[in-house]
């Protein structure tokens, strides 16, 4: 019987890893026919800020400002400004390899809570063929890609305890983009639950400032820096851009008063579920972390205002691992992605949208249900106790 078993699992090991192999040549396939296509945010930006650096030098152009990103992403464009002229494809071939370490990551966070290699070979497949994630890097050319790898890679690191390694590349991701902030919130919880060593967090600066030492030896000002965050806040006026929020119905309001009220409310609707969540008597696992996780990576870009249409990437990846346990849960996926989707092809393929206000609503109901997943994991740990 002994025999039997272990064949078994050799079969499905066996199995396993020609479907990664074979999951992986398709996911490229599907990437490589995406690449000649040109965005208007590449034409508009990345290529513009590829030239500028092309031009002056390379590394030595990020002595002076490029664009509105904070420097890392600009030592991507100055590496490959030395091995071509055209930078729209190899933009693009950065985020995919990134898109593949997130589907690592995303493999080894599912084997972790489950053991199942059948769920993490599936979840996997899963990270690599989101339209979100396809559309982003291999057509769009955005780097929402590569800080989410960070971000997957510092969840798990979190679920190992090993904490120096996960506020490291946390802080990596939040060096690349500031939405990376989205998983703070619970981060926090983490912290206070005692998850997380509260003595551990100086790691979070060290890693973003190692991340600008390279610009700053150059010649770029740290407080220029540090500004561009601040700067990216109030850069867009209008209360929802090309995104299926809880603004959509006030899409092209761009009043100041109406567009603090709208940031006071979110980040008041973020401390009630905070204090909800850390007020129940409950343990913390991996599954309810990567749940909760990934719950206010969709919650915050979801209720704050003058969010773009691709800052739900982050929480669909995530949506991943927290609903490949549960079959019923997978709806959530579903519906979360397609209004994702449906949204960046709105601005990316120029898709005409009838009803924001409807898509958000949608979108609604999926939150409410990832809610009540994530409660439900609550109260199941808690009546263990």
């Amino acid at each position: 019987m002994e025999n039997i078993i272990s064949l078994k699992k050799d079969k499905v090991k066996s199995f396993t890893f020609i479907f990664l192999a074979l999951i992986s040549i398709m996911a490229v396939a599907v990437r490589v026919k995406f690449l000649p296509f040109v965005s208007k945010d590449m034409v508009n930006f990345l290529i513009p800020w590829f030239n500028t650096i092309k031009d002056n030098g390379g590394f030595a152009a990020l002595s002076q400002p490029i664009g509105n990103y904070t420097p890392p992403y600009y030592y991507i464009l100055a590496f490959i400004s030395y091995f071509t002229s055209e930078p729209n494809v190899p933009i693009k071939v950065v985020s995919c390899v990134f898109d593949f370490i997130t589907a690592i990551y995303i493999f080894k966070t599912v084997f972790y809570i489950t053991k199942d290699i059948r769920r993490s070979a599936v979840s996997y497949a899963l990270a690599l063929f989101l339209p979100t994630v396809i559309i982003n890097g291999s057509a769009w050319g955005q780097c929402d890609g590569i800080f989410t790898s960070f971000v997957v890679m510092s969840i798990y690191y979190m679920l190992v305890k090993k904490e120096y390694i996960a506020l490291t590349l946390f802080g990596i991701a939040f060096a690349f983009k500031l939405q990376a902030i989205f998983i703070a919130p619970f981060i926090i919880i983490m912290i206070i639950k005692g998850w997380i060593s509260p003595k551990k967090l100086y790691v979070i600066p060290i890693a973003y400032l190692a991340m600008m030492l390279p610009a700053i030896a150059l010649g770029d000002n740290i407080l220029r820096i540090i500004n561009i965050y601040l700067g990216q806040t109030g850069e867009y006026g209008d209360l929802s851009l090309n995104m299926a929020n809880m603004w959509a119905f006030m899409k092209n309001v761009s009043n100041e008063s109406v567009s603090a009220a709208a940031t006071f409310f979110a980040l008041s609707a973020v401390l009630i579920l905070m204090y909800y969540m850390l007020v129940k008597d409950y343990k913390l696992n991996p599954r309810i972390i990567v749940t909760g996780m990934a719950f206010f990576a969709l919650l915050i870009p979801y209720i704050l205002p003058h969010m773009h249409e691709r800052y739900y990437y982050t929480g669909i990846v995530l949506t991943v691992p927290a609903v490949i346990g549960s079959k019923k849960n997978i709806p959530i996926l579903f519906i979360t992605e397609l209004v994702s989707v449906m949204s960046m092809s709105a601005f990316v393929f120029d898709n005409e949208i009838e009803s924001w206000a409807l898509l958000a609503f949608i979108f609604a109901i999926a939150l409410v249900a990832f809610f009540k997943l994530f409660d439900g994991l609550i109260s199941e740990n808690t009546s263990k106790k």
